[in-house]
């Protein structure tokens, strides 16, 4: 096979496809397009997402009732089926088709029989032993579809004809990423839904990485997808593409780990998900060993996991007749899997309301599958046991917390000879004494197995699953409390001692909550943390959390913090009672409170920091919570359970911080007993590695242009963003440093090494060159997109009136336009500039009329020609200004035939794309000042969707006056479609 990088993205994932089993249709090499191939061979109309031919075929020989005539009928339900008011609901439906057949009542023939018409073959259906290549899998490149505006995703996967998955596929190397491919789909989802009401999965690449998600998902939750044998150095698309799209994999996931949630949300497994539930169920098969750990890192997902694992077990035919019990605590019980259960259709399950519920549902010794807690079988009457010949199986979320010793007791007593799988971010082994808790003792087998499945930390890291965490550590000096406040005793102890043997000595004698509660060092810690918070957290919108060891001592920092930040900004989150002290009392709040706090916290602008003790320590995510101020004293799996709360991902936000002013993290492997050293450096790095990170990719940023003078002068600077411009592989490789160099930057400073002169000025060149290269591509303001911290070095360093006096580029606040004045300019850079203003105004102009769309698409193909140096930049100026003289012949038409904007858009509208439905220019000016007549009173305040039927109907009623109601009806009402767009637009403006 061919390396990926000779014919292009398109020419490998096919390859790839084809080594799978796929049939491949199509040539990248010679241009030719799988579509036109296999639509000509087995007859398909463009408009047609569907090969209903394949399909009928494989109806008939899929279904032994139905003959030919059953089969078109079929077909004609189904395309009634892909027309949906809203892509996942009709997704949904149409999934439990594909899943569960298609209902279809046979003929007296058959004495009117009703059945299910299975569509595609799986190999566990209940009936027929199927095998997977029963089906037919073809991957058709171009797929076009002409309906509406037309769409042509690069590859689309058909099984049985039917798409199951469309991919599109970018280039670095033609200045389009990933992040494009994305923004194409969700274009393709909204122009052409019916394509994707059948769908699976979407893939996108652009040769760096694969990533996938449901269909109808947004850009977030688009990720990798990597095999189990997948390690550092392997070409990730290759192995995703071989892996993921694997017939045997794609029609696993398609038949078992497909879920809809409440919320109008598909779900579909990231890779750690489906290989872990593949690995559990195998082992269930097998009956031995009877046991397996999950260790997966926080964020990862791991209820999810146990959840397909479940359900594929409870629909597999040969363990389907199990018991299968999962074990949640009891937030997660009330707040999520029971939801979760009802929502996704699982079934047969039962949820243990309290602990004699559980206890019957126990007795009845059926296959079914219980959700409850690990506490409620410490109130199991000692006589309820399961039936010994009903295999059992038990799933533990959060495994190393709730299998205490005389809790798992129970458990076991309860169902003996059970299969148990526990799932944990954060094993504990405390030791190998029987009365240590040890989650590899319990979950593993004896035979040093470890783990059943491992998702670590640097898999998280790597998929952006999570962020790495630094620490940093604080040493705030304190006074010595005066004698008097001392007992006798340590006063005696002490009395010769100096200064620093003292505060020694009374880090010895008192205990950590005893310290940490000293009024004097308080008010320290106090003061710093509210200088961190405003200096490193404030400017970028993030919010902290003080982690104390008592109640007590958090009561008194909220009351400390109070002193310096307004009281809606710090919220105070213990357990009181009536027994407490009036300080603590103080901060009593209800359940209700507690959650509005939480909410709050997640979702608004206050409060910005949490005070708590034992609280949110586990099981709380809050993307913005960045920095946890650390003055209790952990280790092990609390410690790794704490950290966690500040590495979920957030734009923005390069890491997690742990201030440590309890100097836990002086010596991480003490804190952090674990054999895997891995597992312990990557658990918390120190903030000074994030300082040598961002210097050495600012000095990979500098060396784009290490063959240009680099000194922010006029001429440097235009240069700089040819080179950028010129070569989009090489842009796209300085955007992407500078945003991965630009989130350490706002993580760590301020910051000694970064506030040196030399790194300040290069820096600010770097972003200042970003930012123009940036404006050149989007043509919109970038001063909300520079972030804080950088914006300030800008300011600091950058005259904004003018970047070299008298010549080059002047830029003018606070929209940043860009002119040219007195001096030399670049041809090149003028080619950039007026190229990437005329885009910018065009694309804008053509939201509102479809001629600038086409103005806008001759700028690009200049631009491109001018790229790959086919012309100069001469010829290039000269080429743009031929467009701007015919933007300026539309305007005077415009003007000639004194039309609203509204009007010259429909009259563009009609002589561009219908023309065949009038009879020349006059009539399409009649047509359009009639429908302007009809909706010059209209008004978008109001209910939009509501506003826009009227408006429909008034465009029909005044085609219909005008005898087009040919155009009212043609392809599916497009023009109506089209029309409402741009007279809408024209109004909001």
């Amino acid at each position: 096979m061919k390396k990926f990088g000779e014919y292009g993205v398109h020419a490998s994932v096919l390859d790839w496809l084809e080594s799978n089993g796929w049939n491949t249709w199509g040539d990248p090499e010679r241009n030719l397009w799988g579509s036109e191939v296999l639509d000509k061979k087995v007859g398909r109309e463009t408009d047609q997402v569907v090969y209903w031919n394949i399909l009928k075929k494989k109806i008939v020989e899929l279904n032994d009732k139905i003959n030919e005539q059953d089969a078109g009928e079929v077909i004609e339900m189904l395309k009634r089926d892909l027309t949906v008011e809203n892509l996942v609901e009709g997704n949904k439906k149409f999934y439990k088709v594909l899943s569960n057949g298609k209902k279809y009542t046979l003929g007296p023939e058959h004495d009117n029989e009703t059945i299910r018409v299975r569509l595609i073959a799986h190999p566990d259906d209940p009936d027929y032993d199927f095998s997977i290549n029963e089906n037919r899998f073809d991957a058709v490149t171009e797929f076009k579809v002409e309906r509406k505006k037309g769409i042509r995703p690069d590859i689309v996967l058909f099984v049985n004809g039917i798409p199951l998955v469309t991919i599109e596929l970018k280039s670095t190397a033609q200045d389009a990423t990933v992040d494009q491919a994305i923004s194409d789909m969700r274009d393709y989802e909204e122009v052409e839904p019916r394509l994707f009401v059948p769908g699976l999965l979407n893939g996108v690449c652009d040769g760096k990485e694969f990533r996938y998600a449901a269909v109808g998902s947004p850009e977030e939750f688009y990720f990798p997808w990597r095999s189990d044998e997948f390690e550092e150095g392997d070409y990730q698309p290759r192995d995703a593409v071989k892996s993921l799209f694997e017939p045997e994999t794609l029609i696993d996931i398609f038949r078992y780990f497909v879920f809809y949630e409440e919320n109008q949300t598909k779900v579909v497994p990231r890779y750690m998900q489906y290989y872990a539930s593949e690995k559990i169920l195998g082992r269930i098969k097998e009956g031995e060993p009877k046991k397996g750990l999950i260790w997966h890192t926080q964020g990862s997902g791991k209820s999810y996991t146990m959840l397909f694992a479940a359900y594929k077990a409870k629909k597999s035919p040969e363990i389907e007749d199990s018991q299968y019990l999962l074990i949640v605590d009891r937030k997660k019980l009330d707040d999520q899997m029971a939801d979760t259960l009802a929502a996704i259709d699982f079934p047969s399950y039962s949820v243990a309301k309290n602990i004699d519920h559980l206890g019957k549902l126990l007795g009845e010794n059926k296959a079914q599958l219980i959700l409850t807690t690990i506490h409620k079988f410490g109130g199991v009457d000692d006589e309820v046991k399961g039936d010994v010949d009903l295999d059992t199986v038990v799933m533990v979320d959060e495994a190393h917390r709730y299998m205490e010793r005389k809790l798992g007791n129970k458990l076991k007593a309860a169902v003996p000879d059970a299969s148990y799988f526990g799932f944990t971010g954060t094993p504990v082994m405390e030791g190998e004494d029987l009365e240590d808790r040890n989650t590899f003792r319990e979950f593993s087998p004896p035979e040093d197995e470890g783990y059943l499945h491992r998702y670590s930390l640097n898999d998280g890291i790597r998929d952006e699953v999570i962020t790495r965490v630094t620490f940093t550590l604080k040493n705030i000096p304190w006074e010595i409390p005066d004698e008097k406040r001392m007992d006798m005793e340590f006063e005696e102890m002490v009395q010769n001692l100096g200064p620093e043997e003292k505060r020694k000595m009374l880090r010895e004698y008192v205990n950590q909550t005893e310290l940490t509660e000293l009024r004097d060092r308080m008010e320290k810690v106090t003061e710093d943390i509210v200088d961190h918070y405003d200096r490193h957290l404030r400017p970028l919108g993030f919010k902290g959390m003080v982690v104390t060891p008592s109640r007590r001592a958090a009561a008194l920092y909220g009351d400390e913090l109070e002193k310096y930040m307004d009281p809606d900004e710090v919220k105070v989150v213990i357990t009181t009672s009536g027994e407490d002290p009036e300080v603590i009392k103080r901060r009593y709040m209800t359940d209700e409170d507690e959650r509005n706090v939480i909410k709050e916290f997640k979702e608004e602008d206050d409060p910005k920091l949490l005070v708590v003790c034992d609280k949110l320590l586990t099981g709380f995510d809050a993307p913005i919570l960045k920095s946890m101020y650390l003055d209790k004293s952990m280790k092990n799996h609390r410690l790794l359970q704490a950290i966690a709360r500040t590495n979920r991902p957030m734009e923005g936000k390069a890491n997690g911080e742990i201030v440590d002013y309890a100097g836990v993290f002086a010596d991480p492997e003490k804190v952090l007993q674990y054999e895997d050293v891995e597992f312990v450096a990557q658990a918390a790095r120190d903030t000074e590695e994030l300082v040598d990170e961002f210097l050495e990719k600012l000095e990979e940023l500098i060396s784009f242009f290490e063959d240009i003078e680099f000194d922010g002068s006029p001429e440097s600077f235009q240069k700089c963003i040819v080179r950028l411009e010129k070569n989009p592989e090489v842009g796209n490789k300085f955007e992407d440093l500078y945003k991965e160099a630009e989130n350490l930057y706002e993580s760590v400073s301020p910051h000694e090494r970064l506030g040196r002169e030399d790194v300040e000025q290069n820096w600010a060149i770097i972003s200042q060159i970003y930012e123009e290269f940036k404006r050149e591509e989007d043509r919109v303001s970038l001063s909300g997109e520079i972030r804080a911290k950088t914006r300030d070095v800008l300011e600091r360093h950058i005259a904004f009136g003018k970047i070299g006096p008298g010549k080059g580029v002047e830029y003018e606040l606070p929209d940043r336009e860009v002119k040219v004045v007195e001096g030399d300019i670049d041809p090149d850079y003028a080619v950039v500039d007026e190229g990437g203003r005329m885009r910018h105004t065009y694309e804008n102009k053509g939201d509102k009329n479809i001629v600038y769309s086409s103005l806008s698409e001759r700028v690009k193909k200049i631009m491109e020609r001018w790229r790959r140096d086919e012309i100069s930049a001469s010829e290039a100026m000269e080429k743009l200004e031929e467009i701007k003289e015919q933007e300026d012949e539309i305007q005077s038409e415009q003007d000639e035939r004194k039309l609203s904007g509204v009007e010259f858009s429909l009259f563009q509208l009609l002589t561009m794309e219908y023309n065949d439905f009038i009879s020349g220019k006059g009539e399409a000016e009649d047509l359009a000042m009639a429908i302007g007549e009809s909706v010059s009173d209209l008004s978008l305040e109001g209910n939009l969707s509501q506003i826009k039927q009227d408006l429909r109907s008034e465009v029909i009623q005044t085609l219909v006056d005008h005898g087009k109601t040919s155009l009212a009806k043609h392809d599916d009402k497009v023009f109506l479609d089209d029309s409402i767009q741009y007279i809408v637009k024209n109004v909001e403006d």
